[in-house]
C-alpha cells in the first residue's frame, strides 16, 4: 500500500486523536462541547432548539399579528435575538408546531430528520469533493476491485466530520446553520463538477436564510460567471417575492435596521470568532465569559471602524481574486475563488459563531484536494493541516485567560480562518499560467 493513497486514513486517525484529547481536557463546564454533539448526531438524540426557538417565536408574531413590525416587537421590545431576515422564516414555515416551542422535543420530528440529513449530507458532499478534486474515481476504484480503498475513504471523511467541531456545533446547537453548511458545502461539490448553475441555485437559498451570502450573488456577476448568477437568481427572486407577500414589505426594510444595529454593535462572547468579537474581546468592551440572550456590548468605535474596514478588506481581497486575468487562468472545475469568496463572507459578518464555520468542512476537502494534486510544497501543506485542527476543535482552556491581550488566544478559530484564506489565495492559480 502506498502511503499517499491512505493519507486521508491517516489525517483522520490523527484528527481524531486531537479531538479526544482535547474533549477529555475539559473543564467540568464544558459538558455541552467537544464532541458531545457528534454523540448525540450517532444516537439520533434531540438536541436543542436555539434557532427554532427564535423563529418560532417571530413566526407565531407574524401569524398571531401580521399588521405589527416583526422586529420592532420581537427584537426591540421582546429583547429576543432574532436576527434572521423574513426569508428565513419560509424554510421553518413549514415545521412550526401550532403552539409553543420550550423542549428539544417540541421539535417536529420532521424536522429533526431534516437536520440530521443536514449534516451527513455535508459530510458525503465534502467527501465527494475531496475525491472529484483529487482525481480520484470510486466508480473506477470499485471496477478494478478496490472496493476497500473506497469504504476507507468514505469512512474517514465520516470521522473527520464527526469530529469537525463547527459542524457537529450546529447539530448540537439545533442550528438552522446545519441547513446553510449543506447547502455551501454542496454548492462547492456543484462548482467541482461544473454544475455553475445548480451551484448558483444553492447559494441562492443559503443567502435567503443569512443574507451576507448575498454577497456571493454580486461576486458571480462581478465574475460573469452568468450560469452561476442566474441560478442564484431562479431561487433567490421567487423566495424574496414569496417573503414579501407573507409578512410585507415593512418588515424587510425594518431589517436592515437590524443589521445596522449588529454591525454598530456585534458580540464580545467567546464564541463569536470574528474581527468585531476579537476587538470587542481585546477592549474589554461587555462580557466575553457569558452569553446574554438580551444585550450587546456597547457601541464602541474602534470596533465599529475595526469591523468595517476588516469586512472590506476580505471581501475586497476576494473579489480581487476574481479580477477578468484571473478567471481566465482558472481551469474548469477549480473552485478556489469560489471558496474563498465563501470563507471571506463568513468571516467579514460582525457576528461569526463557531458553528458558522461548518462550512469550512468543504473548504477544506477542496483545499486539500487542490494542494495534493498541484504538488503544492510540504510547508502550505502543512498551515493546511494547522489550520483544520485549530478551526475544528473546541478548547476549552482558551475560556480561562485573563482579559487584555491574551484574550487573542480565544480567538484561535478566526486565527485558524485567516490562515486557511492565506492557503487558498496561494491555491489561486496566477494570471501567468493561463493558456493562450
Amino acid at each position: 500500500m502506498r502511503w499517499g493513497r491512505y493519507s486521508t486514513v491517516l489525517f483522520a486517525a490523527a484528527a481524531l486523536a486531537v479531538a479526544l484529547a482535547l474533549h477529555f481536557s475539559r473543564g467540568p463546564d464544558a459538558a455541552g462541547s467537544g464532541l458531545g454533539p457528534a454523540r448525540r448526531f450517532l444516537l439520533g438524540m434531540p438536541t436543542d432548539v436555539d434557532s427554532w426557538r427564535v423563529m418560532q417565536a417571530a413566526f407565531e408574531q407574524t401569524r398571531q399579528n401580521p399588521k405589527e413590525r416583526l422586529y420592532r416587537k420581537v427584537f426591540y421590545e421582546q429583547r429576543r435575538k432574532y436576527l434572521y431576515a423574513p426569508t428565513a422564516l419560509l424554510f421553518y414555515a413549514p415545521f412550526a408546531p401550532a403552539g409553543g416551542l420550550a423542549e428539544p422535543s417540541d421539535a417536529s420530528p420532521a424536522l429533526r430528520v431534516l437536520c440530521w440529513l443536514a449534516v451527513m449530507g455535508s459530510i458525503v458532499f465534502a467527501w465527494a469533493t475531496f475525491d472529484t478534486g483529487s482525481g480520484f474515481s470510486p466508480r473506477a476504484a470499485l471496477a478494478e476491485g478496490r472496493g476497500g480503498e473506497v469504504a476507507a475513504r468514505f469512512l474517514a471523511f465520516a470521522v473527520l466530520g464527526l469530529a469537525f467541531y463547527p459542524l457537529m456545533k450546529a447539530y448540537g446547537l439545533g442550528q438552522i446553520q446545519m441547513w446553510v453548511n449543506c447547502a455551501l458545502v454542496g454548492a462547492i461539490l456543484a462548482w467541482v463538477k461544473g454544475r455553475a448553475a445548480l451551484a448558483g441555485a444553492l447559494t441562492g437559498i443559503t443567502a435567503l436564510i443569512k443574507p451576507q451570502y448575498s454577497l456571493l450573488v454580486l461576486w458571480g456577476a462581478w465574475r460573469r460567471d452568468w450560469r452561476f448568477f442566474i441560478g442564484a437568481l431562479c431561487t433567490l427572486i421567487p423566495g424574496l417575492l414569496l417573503s414579501l407577500w407573507m409578512f410585507g414589505l415593512q418588515n424587510h426594510v425594518d431589517y436592515l435596521d437590524v443589521l445596522s444595529f449588529l454591525s454598530r454593535h456585534g458580540e464580545a462572547y467567546f464564541f463569536n470568532q470574528s474581527i468585531n468579537g476579537a476587538l470587542n474581546r481585546l477592549l474589554g468592551n461587555g462580557d466575553w465569559r457569558v452569553f446574554s440572550a438580551e444585550s450587546y456590548p456597547p457601541f464602541n468605535r474602534i470596533v465599529y471602524l475595526g469591523t468595517l474596514a476588516s469586512s472590506a478588506v476580505l471581501v475586497g481581497t476576494a473579489f480581487f481574486a476574481s479580477r477578468p486575468s484571473a478567471v481566465r487562468a482558472e481551469r474548469p472545475g477549480d473552485a478556489t475563488a469560489f471558496c474563498i469568496m465563501i470563507l471571506s463572507a463568513t468571516m467579514a459578518s460582525p457576528l461569526a459563531w463557531e458553528h458558522h464555520y461548518g462550512v469550512t468542512f468543504g473548504i477544506f476537502a477542496w483545499a486539500f484536494a487542490r494542494a495534493l494534486r498541484a504538488d503544492a510544497p510540504p510547508a502550505l501543506l502543512a498551515f493546511l493541516c494547522a489550520s483544520y485542527l485549530l478551526m475544528g476543535n473546541y478548547i476549552d482552556q482558551a475560556r480561562s485567560v485573563p482579559a487584555g491581550w491574551a484574550t487573542l488566544l480565544q480567538s484561535y478559530v478566526l486565527a485558524g480562518a485567516l490562515v486557511a484564506l492565506v492557503c487558498l489565495h496561494l491555491l489561486r492559480p496566477r494570471p501567468s499560467s493561463a493558456p493562450p
